[in-house]
């Protein structure tokens, strides 16, 4: 390739990287620093070379599913304090229960000695927020709550799973695409190493057995053309001679 068609293409891919970089927050990493300068002003060129940007360039973050993330966190938060909101609850009720009991007994005329029974009815002492069949009520609809937050909350797992799943392989796609590019144009500005003078030299041979096999088939050919112009002289010397012959004949 051409040097100027070289340093187009190292430009470009200058460009390509920093742009790669600065969309990702990736723009203050040293390796891609160092590599942008060695590209753009060509110092040191091979000693970036020599290093694979396939191994070296940084992996950017997925960022999306933030928002569901958020979400997520908020809802385990709600979930982790929903959980034991029925058990303080009860224990509330329980506690304003056994206190209203007990006023009820020291009245005197107390004719209901059954404990749950006295929850569930109150008797005028306790509040009917506090009896039996409202706090069951609303312990459920409390547990229900608990119910709905966990299926979303197992819901936004699966969507935000998803999500980072797909984010990933996208980014190691362009990440893989641009450090192929980067290392396939260096390639030439590599310092001749023992593997690559033998590949070099390798496909040197396989170069000059092509190149005989094909010399050997055009020589066969030309032989073969030689052989059949000979004949050819050959057959017109005797057409000449039969035409000789018949005009003396005449």
């Amino acid at each position: 390739m051409p040097r100027s068609k070289k340093s187009d293409l190292l430009a470009e891919l200058a460009n390509s990287l920093e742009q790669w970089a600065i969309r990702y927050s990736l723009n203050a990493d040293p390796y891609v620093v160092g590599l942008l300068h060695g590209m753009r002003s060509k110092k040191k060129i091979a000693f970036w070379a020599d290093t694979r940007a396939v191994d070296m360039l940084p992996i950017p973050e997925a960022s999306s599913g933030i928002a569901t993330k958020k979400r997520l966190d908020a809802l385990l938060a709600f979930r982790n304090i929903m959980v034991f909101v029925p058990i303080a609850f009860t224990w509330a009720a329980i506690s304003q229960a056994t206190t209203a009991f007990a006023e009820y007994a020291k009245q005197g005329e107390a004719k209901v000695v059954n404990f749950f029974d006295f929850w569930e009815n109150g008797y005028g002492v306790l509040s009917p927020f506090w009896t039996l069949s409202n706090v069951a009520r609303i312990d459920f609809l409390l547990l229900a709550i608990i119910i709905v937050v966990s299926v979303g909350i197992s819901y936004s797992e699966r969507r935000l799973s998803n999500l980072e799943t797909t984010e990933k392989a996208r980014l190691d796609t362009e990440r893989l695409q641009i450090a192929i590019n980067i290392d396939e144009a260096l390639s030439d500005y590599r310092y001749p190493s023992t593997q690559l003078v033998n590949r070099q030299l390798a496909q040197s041979i396989v170069n000059l057995n092509e190149t005989a096999r094909s010399l050997r088939a055009a020589a066969k050919e030309q032989e073969s053309f030689n052989r059949k112009s000979a004949n050819y002289k050959e057959l017109l010397s005797e057409i000449a001679g039969i035409k000789a012959l018949i005009s003396r004949i005449k």
